[in-house]
């Protein structure tokens, strides 16, 4: 489906002021109690708060958490900062692995720190810079700004594939070789979106390749695959006994690029009639949920309507952060319900070639109990080579304000504290 058919269904789900965990713990005490298949054609049909109504009318002195637990039904795993290995499967094995063995989790105040980067491409000057100085110099100036998060996550906008043909014609290629995976291990970075137009300029080579080595560095990725299963696998992280999932989706790549089921590729968007369902069982079977975009036009500087109500219908369906990538420019955020949408990142690690797209942000998200507790943005600038900074002083007000004046039209706060803004 490309997104400019996305069309504004008669009615959206109400949001539940149930935490995600709460819904879960509901869904698992259902499914002990009436079945499996029960319970996923009722999850579909009927909003959250309405089965945890039934839940509770039914046993209203009980909750799952008063119940009894024994040892082996309580997860005690120690809070881990960052985990380099993730666990990467397809959602429908998920569900079919958990549903009907309840477990009652254990609920953990502390806060997760979740960083949102843009467009980050090893090609061109990039691609020189680390020949000349290293895979770690792209991010010399900016690693100390990323060092916090316990996810940090962008868009990979090229394939690490060294001596690889390309796959056509294509007038231009952006490359890095899968050294690069190391670089932005080293810097903090941990999951990354492959569900672009450049991914697959290298073809299914360049995809293995990629995928194989931001494996190594310890780098999840969603969003591409060797065929259409794994393209539209959704990637968790457990980080913090939290599990932190991520759906990528791109609307711009070609036809021939996209996963079939005996083709590798990307993952395009779904089908609207499945939309609902791919990302309520996606935040069904985690605490928070991230869907990245790759959507609109590459030098465009405007949010298409259609973009804005597949953003709100995906937190309806139970995404918390959802991010656009593609446009070289950045685009306003807008809180719905108590999320986030950050319609486009702008570039971060890419060669501009122009001043007109050389401002970007760090998107610091808060995440705790289920909810996102705080934003703020960090403006960054980009160097005609492609290497991000801090900005400072009047380059760092100026980004700041025209974010502001980007957001503002969806009723969004950029309150501006110095060279930082909070997002309310």
């Amino acid at each position: 489906m490309r997104i400019d058919d996305f069309e504004e269904e008669q009615s959206q789900p109400k949001s539940s002021n149930l935490s995600r965990t709460r819904q879960k713990q509901i869904q698992k005490e259902l499914v002990k109690r009436y079945g499996a298949k029960t319970l996923k054609l009722a999850w579909l049909l009927v909003p959250p708060v309405i089965l945890a109504a039934a839940y509770l009318k039914s046993e209203p002195a009980q909750t799952v958490a008063d119940k009894p637990r024994s040892a082996s039904a309580v997860t005690t795993e120690a809070p881990v900062k960052k985990v380099a290995i993730t666990t990467t499967t397809t959602l429908a094995a998920i569900t079919s692995t958990t549903i009907g063995q309840p477990v009652v989790e254990e609920e953990t105040t502390e806060t997760i720190f979740f960083l949102g980067l843009g467009n980050t491409s090893f090609g061109g000057q990039v691609g020189e810079m680390i020949k000349d100085k290293g895979v770690e110099e792209p991010f010399s100036d900016i690693s100390t700004a990323l060092k916090n998060g316990d996810v940090v996550f962008g868009n990979l906008e090229s394939a690490l594939a060294p001596g690889t043909s390309p796959s056509d014609d294509k007038s231009y290629y952006m490359r890095g070789t899968p050294e690069a995976a190391k670089g932005m291990k080293a810097a903090g970075i941990n999951l990354v979106s492959l569900a672009n137009d450049r991914i697959m300029y290298f073809g299914d080579n360049g995809l293995r390749s990629t995928v194989n080595a931001l494996n190594l560095a310890g780098i999840a990725s969603a969003g591409a695959g060797n065929n259409s299963q794994e393209a539209y696998t959704g990637t968790i992280m457990k980080v913090k006994g939290k599990k932190v999932a991520l759906l990528a989706f791109s609307d711009v790549t070609a036809d021939g690029e996209l996963a079939t089921s005996d083709k590798a590729g990307t993952a395009g968007f779904p089908e609207r009639s499945e939309i609902s369902t791919i990302i309520r069982e996606a935040a069904m079977e985690s605490d928070y949920l991230i869907i990245s975009c790759h959507w609109g036009e590459e030098f465009g500087d405007a949010v298409g309507e259609s973009r804005r109500r597949f953003a709100r219908k995906a937190i309806d369906s139970g995404a918390d952060i959802v991010m656009g990538h593609h446009p070289r420019a950045m685009h306003g955020i807008e809180l719905y319900n108590g999320k986030l949408i950050a319609y486009n990142m702008g570039d971060f690690i890419f060669a501009p070639g122009s001043i007109d797209y050389n401002e970007t942000f760090i998107l610091k998200l808060s995440l705790a109990k289920g909810m996102i507790v705080g934003a703020e943005v960090v403006p960054v600038v980009i160097d005609y080579n492609g290497k991000p900074s801090i900005a400072a002083g009047c380059a760092a007000t100026s980004i700041l304000k025209k974010l502001r004046d980007m957001s503002e039209p969806y009723g969004t706060v950029v309150n501006i504290l110095g060279d930082t803004a909070q997002v309310h």
